[in-house]
């Protein structure tokens, strides 16, 4: 009997090994992270008549939720399990897993809240270039560093201008990132269900066997082939602001060599930024639920509210830590202020008198409670933000754009929303407000200047 009972036990704990089965609930602690799948990137004409990719207007991001545990292994969360309501949150709790994914989740623990914290200093980054079955990447050691640290708009540049020289990419053997060659063993036909959990670790197994520890680097961005089953988009993991642990993005190859605003873009994600996002009304003074359009990629003026290579809008600046709050003013009563763009931080010009600033914003009542009402103003600063030449586009550098967004700036779904103030045009290249008025929640702003270096953009506001 107790031989029978042992060759039983033996075949159970050899299935579990071979097949990652267990019908027993196991207990888990760990933390929860989104992962943004980018929407699908559509040919367009520029300005120029060269052909340009683009988010369509009407794009929408996949958003999918895992769980890294304290060991540092990753775990696909289950379809209808309400990520969003959880993530960025360390949560215990007890669920049925097949190999890294888990189901029938049982918290055992209420979930705590990661304190955030500001985003400044090294920064270092793993490019692991990921090949599958023997089927070699062959992108360069040069390939991978040229664009984060050698290209003329590098992506360590473009951080080290956005963050005013506060944060910088860097690895951990090497000051121009670390590299990494990887080939896993895998059923190719299961990537898009496993790329994000089983074969990230699968990757850090053989990082290991190379001696390089993953939980070293802040971001790991995995290349991979251009192929049939996984995800042409590029994707990235969203982490607690300021927090160490280790975060992914996984770009396809003929993005990570051709494009670096969708790097940068990933590495958005993986500082903890959400979309930037936007708004179409029509209407001036508009209930945003009822008289308004969403849309995912919504500023046309930050890398991470569209496919554009422009610096972050303010809000992102503040929820990254970059901004000190001497630049962050309160409008209390119904002044002139003189906005001035976040390139003039260094020459001091915002910092001269109660009505000059670079990042006004209103506290709004009503069904907005919570939110505030943020007003921007940018201008020509290349190699980043070189706005389009249209005369949509080149709104943003001229006039004054105003963004919905939480007052708790730090929270992990925050995000901006772009108001657009055109209200007789279809589409949101044109929402900055420029020598004209919009109202939003009762409170009227009026732009009655355009921004120049030395002045600002004169705007006045009536409550």
């Amino acid at each position: 009997m107790k031989k029978g009972i042992l060759l039983l036990t033996l075949i159970v704990l050899f299935s579990v090994l071979i097949f990652g089965k267990s019908n027993a609930p196991i207990q888990k602690t760990g933390t929860i992270y989104q992962i943004v799948e980018e929407a699908e990137l559509v040919k367009s004409n520029s300005v120029d008549g060269e052909d340009q990719l683009a988010f369509p207007q009407d794009a929408k991001a996949i958003n999918h939720y895992i769980l890294v545990d304290e060991k540092g292994l990753t775990y696909s969360l289950p379809s209808n399990f309400d990520g969003s309501k959880y993530a960025g949150q360390k949560v215990s709790f007890s669920a049925n897993t097949n190999k890294y994914s888990l189901s029938n989740i049982v918290f055992t623990e209420s979930p705590k809240v990661i304190t955030p914290t500001a985003t400044t200093g090294a920064y270092k980054v793993l490019t692991v270039v990921l090949s599958f079955n023997g089927v070699s990447n062959l992108i360069t050691e040069e390939q991978v560093r040229k664009p984060l640290f050698y290209d003329a708009q590098n992506v360590n540049l473009f951080f080290k201008t956005a963050s005013f020289g506060q944060f910088w990419l860097t690895g951990d053997r090497n000051s121009d990132g670390d590299v990494a060659y990887i080939n896993i063993q895998v059923n190719a036909t299961e990537c898009k269900d496993k790329l994000y959990s089983d074969w990230s670790n699968l990757v850090d197994v053989e990082l290991r066997l190379q001696g390089i520890n993953p939980q070293n680097y802040q971001s790991i961005i995995n290349i991979y082939n251009d192929t049939v089953n996984c995800s042409t988009n590029a994707s990235g993991s969203v982490r607690v602001l300021g927090s160490k642990d280790t975060i992914r993005s996984w770009v396809p190859n003929t993005i990570y060599t051709t494009k670096l605003n969708a790097i940068a873009h990933e590495l958005g994600h993986n500082l903890g930024l959400q979309h930037s996002s936007g708004y179409i009304c029509t209407k001036d003074n508009p209930v945003i639920a009822t008289d308004c359009q969403f849309y995912e990629y919504g500023d046309m003026a930050c890398f991470m509210g569209s496919f554009a290579y422009n610096l972050p809008n303010t809000y992102q600046r503040l929820r990254l830590g970059w901004f000190a709050h001497s630049y962050r003013a309160v409008i209390e009563s119904q002044p002139v202020m003189y906005l001035y763009s976040p390139s003039t931080h260094t020459i001091g010009l915002a910092s001269k008198g109660y009505n000059r600033g670079q990042n006004f914003y209103i506290p709004l009542t009503g069904t907005q409670t919570g939110n505030n009402l943020y007003l921007e103003a940018r201008r020509f600063l290349p190699p980043f933000d070189v706005f389009d030449a249209s005369v949509y586009i080149k709104r943003f550098q001229l006039g004054v754009k105003l963004m919905i967004a939480p007052n708790n700036y730090m929270d992990y779904n925050s995000r901006s929303y772009v108001i657009d103030t055109t209200i007789n045009t279809p589409f949101y290249n044109d929402a900055a407000l420029l020598e004209s008025s919009f109202t939003v929640n009762g409170i009227k702003i009026t732009n009655t200047r355009r921004a120049s270096i030395v002045y600002g953009t004169r705007v006045s506001i009536e409550f």
